[in-house]
């Protein structure tokens, strides 16, 4: 993976790494600077049970983007006092994520657009993902972008178990 940052008056060097994900919990990241990536961001958590614990979540449409099915979904916060939401456009045939954005009210805060490739002629994963952040969510920053690439992806291969302890003292 690779992780690049291109935000005004912000120095963060670009980072490659390799990740190690074993469901249904373990990751590993080498990588020979600081990188910090949320696990759930890697594992995708319990996507399903946070959003029906969580989230008020409403069709808004279909639409149809390079011959493809995409259907839009708003997602609430169960306070439905909160202005605050999140769009989710997916891919009906691949269920896989086009582009999402939060929002607060009437500021969008971040969106995220998504690249996919197809892995050994059955998973579709992400090839790219870049997040367009908008001026004043990082602080002082002015609206800028982080992307994240993935290449070289190797699936199923049986990872042991031994990978994943940390044999740091």
């Amino acid at each position: 993976m690779r992780v690049a940052a291109d935000i005004p008056d912000l120095d963060l060097p670009a980072r490659d790494f390799t990740v190690y994900v074993k469901r249904p919990d373990k990751v590993k990241i080498e990588s020979t600077g600081l990188v910090i990536l949320p696990r759930d961001v890697l594992l995708l958590g319990d996507l399903e049970g946070h959003l029906a614990e969580s989230a008020r979540v409403v069709v808004n449409g279909t639409t149809h983007e390079g011959g493809r099915v995409i259907c839009c979904l708003k997602l609430f916060p169960q306070d439905t006092a909160s202005r605050d939401r999140v769009l989710l456009w997916v891919d009906v045939e691949r269920r896989t994520l086009v582009r999402s954005e939060l929002w607060t009210g009437a500021n969008r805060l971040l969106a995220v657009y998504w690249k996919h490739v197809r892995v050994n002629d059955e998973f579709w994963l992400p090839a790219e993902v870049k997040c367009a952040i908008s001026g004043g969510v990082l602080g002082e920053a002015q609206p800028g972008s982080i992307t994240v690439t993935f290449a070289d992806y190797q699936v199923n291969t049986g990872l042991s178990d031994e990978l994943f302890t940390d044999r740091e003292h």
